[in-house]
């Protein structure tokens, strides 16, 4: 499931759960997106571009086929540097950060125009986040002097620095909407580097992870990972929200190998954390782990059910429902697992999960078993809508998303084939990138010049010219020996003579041969005529001169010739 999308260049690279590329969009009117946003309702992208003297924020609907991204704030001057983006799902208006002008502004979504929220003169500002549910803006400041962590109201009032102890560099930080945490990235002295959260108001403040040799630059988080953008190795890193001892730091994903010039990763955006939430369920969560930890630290307690409890409060088991406690002290209901409300009367489950299972965690809050075609925090996202583009059907095939495509191709149908075949027709054959998805489409150009057709053809005769040679060379041996056989077998068969015996009486013996007698000549008849041709030393008689005689006359006057002296 595409899950995860982070600016490289002027690049946008989309990525799943298992850190495969599943999309590459370019803005080929960027310089260096610094900032990203999304607004998963209407799937529309916004990006912060920090060196383009035209346009300082795009921001394209990625249901359209057009490639152009739109100007939807124009630069003032070439000093304007977004560093902070984001979609408010409330009031449908796009927040960003200029660290230059030092001011946070929001472009309303009817007028279009810039509006100036905060200015923080003095302030080096570096992340902005904002919590839906508490309608507050935070930020982060790496003033070397004085490094903060500050928020204030949607209307910029009342501004309160909530953390400014322990920190170096705070350079980005994040807010954890289903939580209702900050988690910041401090870049600090030297070689180190921690990632950090805390509750809103800055208590309960923790490090999750301490290391070396980062240089952390964009942090967001999804439902069990953290996730930021490190220049030092050009990847980005992840490791669990919730740490135990164990647990190893994974470099999630490298971009070296993609060649991009300005190749480092800069903004980061997770897609699990940008959804619309139940505030309401998640500050009475809140508000009830924070009376369990204060009565923890307070050792009113050591356990919800105990039978000297169940006896002496058993005229308050009608307040409290569904086997809550009444506490004597405070006047509040203490609930078991899975159940809020004042008198412990609401389920944690009841209308959370849009689809699948619900149960209950050990920090008492409800989760969600989703069925195969559903994802997010409440299973109210059918995994196939909006995944497959071009006409694609979109099925699920090892609980992933599985395109199948028509007049497409690509993991989830993004590349055309007649735009594809189109530019394969236009252009140079030797020119066109050497893709996997240009290889394996089956373009038909309808123009090619002879300049191909030759070069076909020299190809099909320079790949088959032994075989035929070798076939046509074959056969002729073959009928040479065959002949040869043939002949041979022709010369061995016996030879006739025949003679005839020409007598003057015109007796001719047939079955005896006496003596020939001094008046009959012998002839021998040995292959005499071929055809009409005589081989045989024969003459023609002297008076042969008339030549209208007819056959039968030239034959009787030829044998009547052979009793003279020229016979034979």
């Amino acid at each position: 499931m595409q899950n995860i999308a982070v600016t490289v260049g002027k690049e946008i690279i989309f990525l799943s759960n298992n850190a495969s590329m599943t999309g590459r969009v370019i803005n080929h009117d960027a310089n260096e997106l610094t900032a990203i946003a999304y607004d998963d309702v209407t799937r529309t992208m916004y990006l912060g571009d920090k060196k383009n003297n035209n346009t300082s924020i795009f921001y394209k609907n990625l249901n359209t086929k057009d490639i152009n991204w739109n100007r939807l704030l124009k630069a003032k001057n070439q000093d304007n540097h977004i560093v902070g983006l984001y979609w408010d799902y409330t009031s449908k208006n796009i927040i960003y950060m200029d660290s230059i002008e030092r001011s946070i502004m929001k472009i309303d979504s009817t007028t279009l125009e810039p509006i100036e929220i905060i200015k923080l003169p003095n302030t080096n500002l570096r992340g902005l986040a904002i919590d839906t549910c508490s309608r507050k803006f935070y930020w982060s400041s790496s003033d070397k002097l004085n490094p903060s962590i500050s928020s204030c109201n949607y209307d910029g009032s009342n501004i309160k620095m909530i953390i400014k102890t322990n920190l170096y560099d705070p350079s980005a930080l994040t807010i954890d909407q289903t939580d209702g945490k900050i988690y910041w990235a401090d870049d600090e002295e030297g070689i180190h580097y921690k990632i950090e959260s805390s509750d809103l108001d800055g208590k309960n403040r923790k490090i999750i992870f301490s290391g070396r040799n980062h240089q952390p630059v964009s942090i967001s988080l999804d439902f069990d990972y953290i996730y930021w953008t490190d220049w030092t190795y050009s990847a980005i890193w992840r490791i669990k929200k919730n740490t135990q001892i164990d647990d190893k730091l994974i470099q999630w994903k490298t971009f070296y190998d993609l060649n991009i010039d300005d190749g480092n990763p800069i903004s980061l955006l997770t897609r699990d954390n940008i959804h619309s939430l139940n505030c309401q369920l998640r500050d009475e969560l809140n508000d009830k782990s924070n009376v369990i930890k204060k009565i923890n630290n307070t050792n009113q307690i050591e356990g919800l059910v105990t039978s000297a409890e169940d006896k002496n409060n058993n005229e308050n088991s009608g307040v409290c429902l569904n086997e809550g406690k009444f506490m004597e002290n405070s006047k509040i209901c203490l609930c078991k697992n899975g159940f809020i409300g004042d008198h412990c009367e609401i389920s944690v489950c009841w209308n959370y999960c849009f689809q699948g299972e619900c149960i209950i965690t050990g920090k008492n809050k409800p989760q969600c078993n989703c069925p195969p075609m559903f994802t997010g925090p409440r299973c109210q996202q059918n995994i196939c809508t909006g995944y497959c583009l071009n006409d694609g059907k979109c099925s699920v095939k090892n609980g992933e998303p599985f395109c199948d495509c028509t007049d497409s191709n690509g993991t989830r149908c993004e590349i055309k084939i007649h735009d594809n075949c189109q530019n394969y027709c236009a252009n140079d054959t030797n020119n066109i990138n050497n893709t996997s998805d240009a290889i394996n489409t089956p373009c038909r150009c309808p123009k090619i010049n002879d300049e191909e057709i030759s070069h076909c053809t020299y190809e099909f005769w320079n790949n088959n010219l032994i075989t035929i040679l070798s076939v046509i060379i074959g056969a002729l041996s073959i009928l040479i020996i065959t002949l040869g056989l043939f002949i041979n077998k022709l010369r061995q068969r016996p030879r006739i003579k025949k003679r005839f015996i020409v007598s003057k009486n015109g007796i001719t013996p047939l079955t005896t041969r006496p003596e020939l007698p001094r008046d009959q000549c012998e002839i021998m008849i040995e292959n005499c005529c071929n055809m009409n041709i005589c081989e045989t030393p024969c003459f023609e008689p002297q008076t042969r001169s008339d030549t209208k005689k007819s056959k039968k006359e030239e034959k009787h006057s030829l044998l009547d010739s052979m009793d003279g002296n020229n016979s034979c």
